[in-house]
């Protein structure tokens, strides 16, 4: 008897397939079909019901990032205008006026609206927002809306001179008139005496008064903060002041011991004056001791600037809630997910068992999915957009054939629109690169010219760029363009085109836009750009240059407008302008310079070029100390030397020209050596020789070429020049000096040096510019200016020479400052060197026929 656990024989599954065979289709073809539309249903139910819930999560996680974006970029306005506020609050604060005040109360005002505009957006949240928590906006506006009091009582404050600086008062009602009286009671004491030496002695008091006064000036300057204010400055300011009261004081008491009692009562009036005088500074100083000389300050620090961090503790806030929505969405994805993976798990299952069922089916199964994963692969290869639908999976090699033939193809498709993109974009800026703008321009001609339509085209130039990417390196300057790029993307419609042509050059395609309008926008642009750019703790400025062509008025191709925009960028460029439309007149502008270039380069070649030479003077005993060597092209002799040193610098012709200069310069050193004349000639260098440290190395061959003194050649640089970048100046200055050259800042007062470096600095000269020595006699500011770099300069054991020395009496002036060196047409304009030797044999004349050099001053010196 069989054992009813043993296996079935062979013959039992045959009898299975028999009864199956019965209830299902006959032929395998219908058994396969059967199978196939069984499977076709579970995978199509399976297809919708995931497509269901995929749409659905899609909608609603796309709503939401909508939502957070839309509140993003209010959030980012809003920032921008709060920190504009703040900016200009500070500046509002440093120099009131009405312009600085309105701005501060726009921007508040913004700030507000768009808190408003925030919450709005909040209570707006509909239904399919609903996993999005609410926006804290309440606190935020009601923190900007005290912001807004503060900043109105603060400003209110400003306006007060006398609640803002409290000493104010007692200088105008008790010093001022302590002063007046002193002064006119020792004039009046002169003025009654016969006694010289009481007179004298009543002069020097007087003088010493005066002295103390403006000593007295110089502390409160440096109290306010209009002059550099810093401890060891206040205690100097305060050390004179003590001093020359002192000594005012004690020379007024020692005339109360004269026999003269009228006298003596009038001194000791006077000195009760002074000592009121000295309480009521005393009193000054202990407002200035118990810190309530300015008001302001403390309403900034303990009521405005706490508001300004809630408020941007406020927007964090806003920021977290933000994260948190999208944390979110992305859970809700992952759920998604698993709950797919669960279904296809399941789905795989099902797919699994009919086919073990249908293992006889090995070659509809197997072969046929191979078949068409190889359609599918030689269409792919040949490019085909649309490939054959790819089949189930059915085992774990053919899911496994078919992921790597979807990653292939995904990899693929990635790459080939990577290659698109990059063929059309530019690498450093995202931005669309010349290709793609013409185009977009051909595309934007095509339908002005359908439509009847107007649009501009705007060629961008940066100014100062090169300086930056020079100086700071090409990570600064590639950091420069990415957020040039990023402004004009932000500045400009969805519907414009902003495109990057290459260096720093970009432009800017506008549609349905006319020049008045493409004006506006190229102004909003300009004020973009010089908008300063925070760099590794430095804040950089460039400028821009903006060239606007138009459709149809300027061309009708896109050659000619690309053309006639980059025309007008050169006529912006050259004439200091923002921005500038085509002209047809200006068109030769570029013909020109063209033109200029040429003719510059050829003089360089030939020589055409001549240096003139200005004579400097030492003021203590009227003798020639050296000249100044000055470019002149007789050519183009109403070009000035600063446009020639441009052009030469933006035609790469500055390097030649530098060394003409050095060369004709050195050449005439040589020359007055022969005569036996020892006579140092400064010369200048530009900004662009200090960028190229090799200029030592040139100057160090070319010394000892000619076999001159080192110290017979100065070299000057402006101030400007070496505060572009201080650390470098200083190493080439430092290896100058090796040299034994002398070294001079010219135009000294005009930019913002720092002592620091000023000091590090080994110049033996510094040259005050002349804008502030021309007018010393007209503007008193100007003559202290000139006193006080002076006193500088002699402290910092340096000579000093004054420029722009056009009359006797800035002449005599200068001697009174103790200025050491002169310089301008008061003694004699720039001379050719014929007419320099001539002019320097008649000053040679001229003080051998004087028995006093210094009475040279009472005429004007000999000119050619």
């Amino acid at each position: 008897m069989a054992d009813p656990a043993a296996p079935r024989p062979r013959g039992a599954w045959k009898r299975l397939s028999a009864r199956l065979g019965r209830r299902s289709p006959k032929s395998l073809h219908q058994g396969y079909l059967f199978i196939a539309l069984v499977l076709g249903a579970l995978i199509l139910t399976s297809a919708l019901f995931v497509t269901y819930r995929v749409n659905r999560v899609h909608q609603e996680t796309g709503h939401n990032g909508l939502f957070r974006q839309e509140v993003q970029g209010l959030l980012q306005q809003l920032r921008d205008h709060l920190w504009q506020t703040n900016f200009h609050l500070y500046n509002y604060l440093l120099a009131p006026n009405p312009v600085t005040r309105e701005q501060i109360r726009h921007h508040a005002r913004l700030t507000r609206e768009l808190a408003g505009r925030l919450a709005a957006l909040a209570t707006r949240q509909d239904a399919t927002r609903e996993h999005l928590p609410p926006l804290p906006t309440t606190t935020l506006r009601e923190r900007l809306q005290a912001l807004q009091q503060e900043l109105d009582r603060l400003i209110a404050l400003r306006n007060r001179p006398t609640a803002l600086y409290p000493a104010l008062d007692m200088i105008d009602k008790r010093l001022g008139p302590a002063y007046q009286d002193v002064v006119a009671e020792l004039q009046a004491l002169q003025a009654q005496t016969e006694d010289a030496r009481l007179r004298e002695s009543l002069r020097a008091a007087d003088e010493d008064w005066h002295r103390m006064i403006s000593a007295f000036r110089l502390y409160l300057l440096r109290q306010t903060g209009l002059y550099e204010r810093s401890p060891e400055g206040l205690e100097a300011a305060l050390h004179d002041v003590l001093l020359l009261f002192q000594s005012t004081r004690e020379r007024l008491q020692r005339l109360r011991t004269r026999p003269d009692p009228v006298l003596r009562e009038e001194i000791k009036r006077t000195l009760g004056r002074i000592d009121d005088w000295f309480r009521a500074f005393r009193r000054i100083r202990r407002l200035q001791q118990n810190n309530v000389w300015r008001t302001d300050f403390d309403f900034l620090v303990n009521r405005v600037q706490p508001l300004y961090q809630e408020i941007w503790q406020e927007t964090d806030r806003i920021e977290e809630h933000l994260k948190l929505s999208a944390d979110n969405d992305v859970t809700r994805w992952a759920e998604l997910t698993t709950s797919l993976y669960q279904n296809i798990a399941i789905l795989s299952f099902l797919t699994l068992g009919l086919v073990l069922f249908g293992y006889h089916h090995f070659r509809q199964t197997i072969l046929r999915p191979l078949g068409q994963l190889t359609r599918a692969m030689y269409a792919v290869a040949r490019g085909d957009e649309e490939i054959e639908r790819l089949p189930e999976a059915s085992t774990m090699e053919t899911r496994q054939l078919t992921d790597a033939f979807r990653h292939m193809r995904q990899q693929i498709l990635i790459r080939q629109e990577a290659l698109r993109y990059q063929s059309l974009h530019d690498a450093l800026t995202g931005l669309p690169n010349r290709t793609l703008l013409t185009d977009r321009l051909q595309q934007t001609l095509y339908h002005a010219q359908r439509e009847n339509e107007e649009f501009c085209l705007l060629i961008l130039d940066l100014d100062r760029f090169k300086e930056i990417n020079d100086t700071l390196g090409h990570q600064a300057g590639d950091d420069v363009l990415r957020e040039i790029a990023h402004r004009l993307a932000l500045l400009l419609r969805r519907s414009d085109t902003v495109a990057r042509l290459g260096g720093d050059e970009f432009a800017i395609l506008l549609p349905s836009t006319g020049s008045r309008e493409a004006e506006e926008i190229a102004a909003k642009i300009a004020e973009a750009v010089e908008q300063p750019i925070r760099w590794h703790e430095q804040l950089l400025y460039v400028g821009t240059s903006i060239g606007i062509a138009a459709y149809p008025a300027h061309g009708h191709d896109v050659d000619t407008l690309l053309k006639r925009a980059d025309v007008a960028m050169y006529v912006a460029k050259n004439n200091d302008l923002p921005y500038a439309v085509y002209n047809v007149r200006k068109d030769q502008h570029s013909i020109s310079r063209l033109t200029l270039i040429s003719e510059l380069r050829r003089a360089i070649e030939t020589g055409s070029l001549e240096l003139h030479y200005q004579p400097k003077i030492a003021i203590e005993d009227r003798t020639v100390v050296g000249a100044e060597a000055l470019l002149r092209w007789p050519k183009w002799h109403n070009l000035s030397t600063e446009s020639l040193i441009q052009t030469c610098e933006q035609a790469g012709l500055i390097q030649p020209l530098t060394q003409w200069v050095l060369e004709a310069a050195v050449d005439q050193l040589k020359r007055w050596q022969g005569m036996g004349l020892e006579l140092p000639v400064a010369v200048n260098l530009s900004a662009w020789n200090l960028a190229h440290s090799e200029i030592d190395t040139y100057l160090d061959g070319l010394i000892q070429r000619q076999q001159i003194s080192p110290g017979l050649l100065e070299v000057e640089i402006t101030e400007n020049s070496m505060m572009r970048n201080p650390e470098r100046a200083v190493r080439l200055l430092r290896r100058l000096k090796g040299l034994g050259i002398r070294l001079a800042v010219d135009d000294f007062g005009t930019g913002f040096s720092s002592l620091t470096y000023l000091k590090r600095m080994p110049v033996d000269h510094i040259k005050i510019d002349k804008s502030f020595v021309m007018d010393m006699l007209q503007d008193e500011n100007d003559a202290i200016i000139v006193r006080s770099i002076i006193d500088l300069a002699h402290n910092l054991g340096m000579k000093v020479i004054a420029e722009g020395v056009d009359s006797s009496e800035v002449f005599a002036l200068l001697e009174i400052l103790r200025c050491d060196m002169a310089q301008g047409y008061f003694i004699s304009r720039p001379l050719p060197p014929e007419g320099f030797n001539r002019w320097l044999a008649r000053q040679a004349q001229a003080m051998a026929d004087t028995p006093e050099p210094r009475q040279l001053l009472v005429f004007p010196l000999r000119r050619e």
